[in-house]
């Protein structure tokens, strides 16, 4: 909750009179999709951008925590295009009863990453 709400602060600061109507929101994707929705960016740019930034979120953290330069992240980034395609087109389908999932284990291991002694990365 705590990266959506950084980024609405971010975003604040460069488009202050655009996102002062933005609703209230707290997670990162819905305030990335509310964001981009005030902005006027159409939802298939907004789904492929947030998809995008997603995924390079992915390489960056590999080549901080791992021995992988940047070439091979962007290499493996790569290698999932055609999975990320597939997302997105799943993601401009999608109906209301598609959006919703259950991975309770993954929900608890991330509320139990706050309470480490050393964390991987402070967001």
């Amino acid at each position: 909750m705590r990266v959506g709400a950084n980024l609405r602060r971010a975003a604040g600061h460069l488009w202050p009179e655009d996102l002062a109507t933005l609703p209230q929101t707290r997670h990162h994707a819905t305030t990335f999709g509310a964001m981009a929705a005030v902005l006027g960016v159409g939802r298939e740019e907004a789904v492929t951008a947030y998809v995008s930034a997603w995924l390079l979120g992915r390489a960056t953290s590999a080549t901080r925590l791992m021995k992988l330069g940047g070439l091979d992240a962007q290499r493996c980034a790569r290698q999932c295009e055609d999975a990320a395609r597939t997302c997105i087109g799943a993601a401009l389908t999608a109906t209301s009863d598609d959006l919703a999932g259950f991975s309770p284990l993954l929900d608890i291991a991330a509320s139990e990453q706050a309470g480490l002694e050393s964390r991987l990365f402070q967001t």
